[in-house]
């Protein structure tokens, strides 16, 4: 069952689905301090949809759902950023069943790897460099809907097509 909602004070924490063989997918990653997490979870089904897993040291209030109804009852605005909490996380994982479906692996991997830059303040044409311990093939795999051996291809024609270098 989920009693509670969880906001991220600092650290990393993946929520993902796992198959009964081990593979796992990402869903998403929440990193900025006040994301909300077990929204859909704690107001809609009940129970836990994904597993939530620390990626790193990881502070978190932790808020029981009787206290967050009573409260976005009487607090507008915390009903509207439970709104808008859930709407971006609705948007995300629209956006993984699109990019699942309708883009090649190669695709997926060039996508991560462009929003990863820009998170790193990158802007178009000016060269980022993203550290490969930050990034093992495996992590990708998850959040990118394939399995290591296809991002190491991809990582490849990428690098190929001179899109990326790899050292």
């Amino acid at each position: 069952p989920c009693r509670d909602l969880y906001i991220l004070a600092a650290g990393r924490v993946k929520c993902y689905r796992a198959s009964p063989e081990g593979r796992e997918q990402i869903l998403k990653i929440f990193d900025r301090p006040g994301d909300m997490f077990c929204t859909t979870s704690a107001f809609s089904t009940g129970s836990h949809i994904v597993t939530a897993e620390a990626m790193s040291e990881t502070t978190l209030h932790v808020i029981d759902l009787e206290t967050m109804t009573r409260v976005a009852r009487d607090q507008p605005a915390v009903a509207l950023a439970l709104v808008t909490a859930s709407g971006d996380q609705l948007r995300s994982l629209v956006g993984l069943a699109d990019d699942l479906s309708l883009k090649t692996a190669t695709a997926r991997v060039a996508k991560l790897l462009c929003e990863r830059a820009r998170a790193e303040g990158g802007r178009s044409g000016t060269p980022v460099r993203l550290r490969r311990d930050g990034l093992r093939e495996e992590e990708i795999a998850s959040m990118v809907g394939t399995v290591r051996v296809h991002v190491s291809r991809s990582l490849k024609a990428l690098a190929s097509m001179g899109a990326i270098t790899l050292e």
